[in-house]
């Protein structure tokens, strides 16, 4: 097998457990996803718009933590940017968050803030 059918292979691979871990994921119930970008792995060629979203969180939409006014978007929401793996080559990965207790203060709504107790 040829390098370039080698590459295309693991690429789709990639793809395929992309979309798997992202469907799993809001199946599961999350309410955000924080973006990892490979940008640092020696001879990486990554895309500089990957790079500026390393370690960014986007909100799923019409997530429970939305619907109940928990959550606002910081970043906006994930199914406004390429999904990580979706572009030829990349091998960047998203990372759910489930509970907004996770997320940072700034992307919690008041209410959530005296829920919480984080005022």
């Amino acid at each position: 097998q040829s390098y370039i059918n080698r590459r295309l292979a693991i690429d789709q691979g990639h793809k395929l457990a992309s979309n798997i871990n992202y469907l799993l994921s809001v199946q599961s119930g999350a309410i955000a996803f924080q973006w990892h970008s490979p940008w640092r792995r020696a001879g990486y060629d990554f895309r500089k718009d990957h790079k500026a979203r390393d370690e960014k969180i986007y909100l799923v939409r019409e997530s429970w933590a939305l619907e109940q006014g928990l959550i606002k978007p910081v970043n906006g929401y994930y199914d406004d940017i390429t999904a990580a793996g979706e572009e030829v080559y990349c091998s960047c990965k998203v990372f759910p968050i489930y509970a907004p207790q996770k997320l940072p203060d700034e992307f919690l709504t008041e209410k959530a803030k005296r829920e919480f107790n984080r005022n």
